[in-house]
């Protein structure tokens, strides 16, 4: 084995750099927890990320838009969630470097195109549903006011949030990630056909 390999769940030797593994993805981010597990319950990037899709199909966006919102933190099943604040810190340049590369790699495997643009339409969604989760979660958000991107008001509509198991989350997960490829194909089978 490789000093820089894992072993996944099932026991096989794997790159997280080089070998993309939608399962192995799921299960890491329904077990790291948003906030850096800061939260009143646990709440994982996984759940985040199913959620934040849902959100993207609601206010209208395509499902490719939603598959990248169900990607977009899809880095942390190796790299683990550090919250936005704290990677802003200069000492994690090489880390945000990473993180991005990661991300592209993942998205690209996945046939995700036009990732820049798609994760500028998805930003302010994402730090609206953040401002959301913290305050369902109990975080203490008043330090997030000097950022005027947390300067949003939560999602009404999503008052409450049910915390889901990891094994759920990591279901739901794939369950989200399979339906949106699936309509992906389907729809560009009847562009072209």
């Amino acid at each position: 084995m490789n000093s820089y390999h894992l072993t996944s769940y099932k026991g096989k030797e794997y790159d997280p750099f080089k070998d993309i593994d939608i399962k192995i993805i799921a299960r890491g981010l329904s077990r790291t927890g948003r906030f850096a597990g800061q939260g009143c319950d646990f709440y994982s990037v996984a759940q985040h990320s199913v959620l934040l899709s849902e959100i993207m199909i609601k206010e209208s966006y395509t499902l490719k838009t939603s598959l990248c919102a169900l990607m977009h933190d899809a880095p942390d099943f190796i790299l683990g969630d550090i919250p936005s604040p704290v990677r802003k810190h200069p000492k994690l340049i090489h880390y945000n470097g990473l993180y991005e590369q990661m991300l592209h790699t993942i998205m690209h495997s996945y046939g995700i195109e036009g990732v820049e643009k798609r994760l500028k339409l998805i930003h302010p969604f994402d730090k609206k549903f953040a401002v959301t989760e913290a305050k369902f979660l109990l975080i203490d958000i008043t330090n997030w006011n000097n950022n005027p991107e947390y300067d949003v008001k939560p999602y009404k509509w999503l008052a409450v949030i049910p915390t889901w198991t990891f094994k759920f989350a990591g279901q739901k997960f794939l369950q989200r990630f399979d339906y949106l490829m699936e309509e992906i194909l389907y729809w560009k089978g009847k562009e072209n056909g």
